[in-house]
C-alpha cells in the first residue's frame, strides 16, 4: 500500500500536480463528495485524495484581482526604486572616477615638476662643480647640492603624499555618502515592515 501511494505521489509530481492525503471523519464529508466514498460504517473515516495543480505559495495568495493589482503596484516601485538607485550609483561612480582621473593628474604634473626642478638643480650645480677652484671646493659644492637635492625630494614626496590622501577622500566620499543612504533608506523600510 505504501509503495502504491509513493508511486502516485512520483506520476502526480512528474505532471507537475499535488497529491494530499488527509483522513476525514464520514460525519463531516459532505453529501457531494460522500457519494463517491460512500462506506457501511458511518462512524469509519475515510481516506479522501486531493490532486490540484501544483502551485508555489506565492501564487496561490493572489486569489482576487485586488491582491494581484497590489503586488503588481508593489512590484512597479520596487523596480522604479531600483532604477532610482542604480542612477544614483551610476552618478556616484561618475563622480569617484572624475575625482580619481583629476587626482592622478595633479600628482603626475606635481611629480613632472619635481623632476624638472631636480634637473635644472642639477644643471646648474654641474656649471657651479665645473666653475670650481679646487677639488676641495667641488666636494663641498657637490656635498651642499646632494643636502638640498635630498631635502627638495622629501618635501617633493611629502607634497605628493598629500595629494594621494586628498584624491582617495574625494574618490571615497560620494561612495561613503551613497552607501550610507542606501543603508539608512534600508533599513527604514525595514522597521516600516
Amino acid at each position: 500500500m505504501a509503495a502504491r501511494k509513493s508511486k502516485t505521489k512520483k506520476l502526480a509530481a512528474k505532471a507537475g500536480l499535488a497529491v494530499r492525503a488527509k483522513r476525514i471523519p464520514k460525519a463531516k464529508i459532505t453529501a457531494n463528495v460522500a457519494d463517491g466514498l460512500k462506506n457501511e460504517k458511518p462512524e469509519t473515516t475515510q481516506i479522501a485524495v486531493f490532486i490540484q495543480p501544483h502551485q508555489p505559495r506565492s501564487m496561490m495568495m493572489l486569489n482576487t484581482p485586488e491582491q494581484l493589482e497590489k503586488v503588481t503596484q508593489n512590484l512597479s516601485k520596487s523596480v522604479e526604486e531600483m532604477s532610482l538607485f542604480a542612477q544614483k550609483s551610476w552618478d556616484v561612480a561618475m563622480q569617484s572616477a572624475a575625482a580619481l582621473t583629476k587626482g592622478i593628474d595633479e600628482s603626475s604634473r606635481h611629480a613632472t615638476m619635481i623632476a624638472q626642478e631636480s634637473m635644472d638643480r642639477l644643471m646648474s650645480v654641474g656649471k657651479t662643480i665645473m666653475s670650481a677652484k679646487s677639488p676641495r671646493e667641488a666636494m663641498e659644492l657637490h656635498a651642499e647640492h646632494v643636502k638640498q637635492s635630498f631635502d627638495h625630494i622629501v618635501a617633493g614626496t611629502g607634497k605628493l603624499s598629500e595629494i594621494s590622501v586628498r584624491v582617495i577622500k574625494d574618490v571615497m566620499e560620494p561612495v561613503a555618502q551613497h552607501t550610507n543612504d542606501a543603508v539608512s533608506t534600508m533599513m527604514s523600510k525595514s522597521r516600516a515592515a
